[in-house]
């Protein structure tokens, strides 16, 4: 290790200076890895087997190995020169702070543990070195200079970023139904991006059950991504260290995911559905840099994921059905909101149910909303229910009018459901319709309630308003 105090700047310019003329060497070998790669097989620990490399890190790893630790290769020459390169670029990488007190260059396949936000894995000098090359040819012009910036921004200590911080990781919630082709930023630090914003960061294998088609030009354009940022730095110990990880899952990001997605597909009135949480995402770049090419993060399934449509058409976000969603999930952490919490869920499956009895299901959840919502007791309900939603939602004669009417015939289709009566008046269209006219009505007097709050008696204000405008509503 060199004395005096360590130099960043110098640091990766002399590794990538050393990773140049590592390349270089690596001329020496046929068909860019290909054959010799071939010839060093990756043996199984558990039952001896081998297993062909598939990757070209892989295949650099099996190189560096075979150049490092197999007798053979002393009587080689182009493996004598290319040791003598791997020891020099391994030497500069082991002299930073971070990697010194663990690594050992003279021993460059002593494990050691990296922690990459919420994983702790291990890893040693040779994985990170086949990292920076590797992400080196993913780079269009000076690979190497770039790629060993990128490791001492990770790294630290550094001081301003002037590449892509990498040490910036999300937690995502992935949903379908709304094309996003733009960032809408929705509170404090949360906002949704199009599903390529976040490619870098999650696992798509995840997403193939919920393609539609994997075929399509652009297969994953109806999928939005609720994301939340957070910043981490890597972290090394010795690998008989124990490693207690302090995660706080994003505090409480998976639940406010759900409920912005349940929003939506209200507002909107559309078949919108959480597909997958990941929790502590960090992008690929970072990870392969740190010798962990395969890191990925923690997830969970959406509730209503396994019963999704692949089938279901996607549509574009409305400008005002999103601010109406945003305004409302600012208020999800006060007393009212927790209170219609329940019928925010039960709207937003409604919305998004599919399957055989689909349209009855859905009729029959807006009606236990709306009885829930207007607080209705026994007798008379369907009345109170026109009554009650007319007076509330609209101020004036002609709009009480059609309130009333509306919840009256969305409750004819509810009771041709329950009580199987003049079931053949009910054409699937007639039904849809129905649906239609209730779940508009649901929707309207949930942001009302959430915004305003219910009155503080229902028949009061049926009276109140009967007497601001002489005209009631007709039968």
């Amino acid at each position: 290790m060199t004395l005096g105090k360590f130099d960043p700047g110098r640091w990766s310019d002399r590794l990538a200076q050393a990773l140049v003329c590592l390349a270089e060497v690596h001329e020496c070998f046929p068909d860019s890895l290909g054959e010799h790669a071939a010839h060093y097989r990756a043996p199984e620990s558990s039952s001896g087997a081998v297993v062909m490399v598939r990757h070209y890190g892989d295949a650099l790893l099996a190189l560096y190995h075979g150049a490092c630790f197999r007798k053979k290769s002393e009587q080689d020459e182009r493996f004598v020169r290319l040791r003598s390169a791997l020891m020099n670029a391994l030497d500069i990488l082991a002299e930073h702070p971070a990697l010194a007190p663990v690594a050992d260059s003279s021993c460059s396949a002593r494990k050691f543990v990296v922690v990459i936000a919420d994983k702790a894995e291990e890893t040693d000098l040779l994985h990170i070195l086949v990292g920076l090359t590797t992400r080196a040819r993913e780079l269009p012009e000076d690979g190497f200079r770039v790629a060993c910036h990128e490791l001492r921004e990770l790294l630290g200590p550094n001081g301003a970023h002037d590449t892509v911080d990498l040490s910036t990781g999300i937690h995502v919630v992935l949903f379908h139904g709304l094309r996003f082709k733009e960032e809408i930023a929705i509170a404090e630090d949360m906002r949704i991006v199009p599903f390529e914003k976040v490619r870098e960061y999650v696992d798509e294998t995840l997403l193939r059950p919920f393609a539609p088609n994997l075929t399509a030009p652009q297969p994953w354009e109806p999928v939005g991504a609720i994301v939340k940022p957070f910043e981490w730095k890597p972290a090394f110990r010795p690998s008989d260290d124990e490693i207690c990880l302090d995660l706080d899952w994003g505090g409480s990001f998976r639940e406010d995911g759900e409920r912005l997605v349940e929003l939506l597909a209200i507002t909107h009135a559309a078949h919108v559905v959480c597909l997958v949480t990941m929790h502590y995402c960090v992008d690929r770049v970072a990870c392969r840099l740190l010798g962990q090419p395969r890191h990925h993060a923690c997830y969970t399934f959406g509730r209503s994921a396994q019963s999704f449509d692949r089938s279901s058409v996607s549509r574009q976000p409305c400008a005002t059905a999103l601010d109406e969603a945003r305004i409302l999930f600012r208020q999800r952490n006060g007393a009212r909101f927790r209170r219609y919490e329940p019928i925010v869920a039960r709207l937003a499956e409604a919305a998004a149910r599919s399957g055989r009895f689909a349209v009855e299901d859905r009729i029959l959840d807006v009606a236990m909303a709306l009885e829930r919502m207007y607080e209705l007791d026994q007798g008379e309900i369907v009345f109170k229910l026109k009554t009650r939603a007319a007076c509330f939602l609209e101020s004036d004669t002609a709009g009480r009018t059609q309130v009333f009417r509306d919840v009256g015939r969305f409750y004819e289709a509810r009771s041709a459901i329950v009580h199987n009566a003049r079931k053949k008046r009910w054409s699937e269209k007639k039904r849809e319709a129905a649906f239609g006219r209730g779940f508009d009505i649901a929707r309207r007097s949930l942001g009302k309630l959430l915004r305003e709050g219910a009155p503080a008696d229902w028949n009061e204000m049926v009276i109140a308003a009967a007497g601001a405008d002489p005209s009631p509503p007709a039968t």
